[in-house]
Parts: C-alpha cells; structure tokens; sequence
C-alpha cells in the first residue's frame, strides 16, 4: 500500500473513532449520483481517491482545491452513498511516483 493509501485509511479510521457516534447520528445518505452532483455542484468538490473497505463497500474520497473541504463518504451497492466524515484544510501528499521522480 502506497503512503497516500495508508494515509486516507489513518484518516478513515481516525475519523470513525473520533467522530463515530456523531456521524452515526447525524448520517446523510443519497443515491450515489445524487451524492456526487451535489458534492460536485454546492461544495466543488471532485473524487480524488477511491478503495474497497469490503466487497460490499466502496471508501470516496472527494475534495475541494479553492476551498480545502474534504468529505469521506462509503459506497454501496444498492446504489446509496453515505457520508462518513467532512471537514476542512485538506492537504495533499506526495506519492511514491512524485517521490521516485526526484531521485
């Protein structure tokens, strides 16, 4: 696993463990298509990494340049997507590929 994966997956984790009961309690589920139209269009946000958590669930990451926000939503295959964490001052990481370009 790259460092950018092992990263989002901290991220994921930290999130369900600090925001867990807050999320569960406040959750937001659309459609998928749904979900992303509105990412896309009320907060310009754009998918920027995906990965399976199980056979049964996809892990989205989307987030916004101009504005920072990220949101981390889990994906399922009856076609609903739901929110799993939000927050603010995303900041992107070098991959290994960047790393190796400046050997």
């Amino acid at each position: 696993m790259t460092r950018v994966g092992k990263l989002i997956v901290s991220a994921v984790v930290a999130a369900a463990l600090l925001w867990g009961h807050v999320a569960a309690a406040q959750s937001v589920c659309l459609p998928s298509d749904r979900m992303a139209k509105q990412l896309s269009d009320e907060f310009d946000e754009e998918l920027i990494g995906v990965g399976l958590q199980n056979s049964r669930r996809l892990i989205q990451v989307w987030r916004s340049i101009e504005g920072g926000s990220f949101t981390i939503i889990v994906a399922r295959p009856d076609g609903i997507s739901c929110v799993i964490a939000t927050g603010l001052a995303w900041v992107d990481v070098a991959s290994d590929a960047d790393d190796a370009e400046g050997i």
